[in-house]
């Protein structure tokens, strides 16, 4: 059985921390830092931004958001930027819809589901719980768990997801701080 529209993993309650499950319109994003991590030399994201055994694994970091709540926007900002990668600096922080996100298809899997966004509320090794974290991860019935980051089923559901979060920053540093 394939992961059609409405797939039951994305309305489940997963962790009792979080709101609830993932809606279709919420915003959901990621941190994109410096050059050393997710950005070439030219300034364009590389796909490094999505870390690919994690998305492999079913534990893609994202954090839900309000948008139009400065105080949010601070909060989640200030949770990302406490954990850059190591000589880095947190240079975007990128948004998309968990809607756009579940609509992914593989152009070779055109009527199944790529990916599930989910609460995760779990934000470290230690247990900790944050409860706007969520994550996203592959259906299990492309199976994931043979995936390999050159696989071509993957190269496609991950050029997917990478372009599905850069059309749009939810906040940036600006261009003259970035080094």
């Amino acid at each position: 059985m394939a992961c059609l529209e409405g797939c039951p993993v994305d309305h489940e309650q997963f962790d009792p921390a979080s709101p609830g499950p993932v809606e279709d319109e919420e915003t959901v994003c990621r941190g994109a830092f410096g050059k050393r991590a997710h950005y070439t030399n030219s300034g364009v994201l590389r796909h490094a931004f999505i870390r690919g055994n994690d998305l492999i694994a079913g534990s893609l970091s994202i954090w839900r958001i309000d948008e139009n709540s400065p105080e949010e926007k601070e909060e989640i900002k200030a949770l990302i930027e406490a954990h850059p990668p190591p000589e880095n600096r947190l240079w975007d922080i990128m948004g998309a819809a968990a809607g756009s996100i579940r609509s992914i298809r593989a152009p070779s899997r055109p009527d199944e589901q790529a990916l599930h966004v989910f609460d995760d509320c779990v934000i470290d090794d230690s247990g900790n719980k944050h409860p706007k974290h969520a994550a996203i991860g592959i259906c299990k019935t492309l199976h994931s768990e043979t995936l390999e980051k050159d696989t071509p089923l993957y190269v496609e559901i991950r050029d997917a997801l990478h372009q599905c979060f850069m059309k749009r920053a939810i906040w940036s540093l600006p261009q003259s701080e970035r080094r």
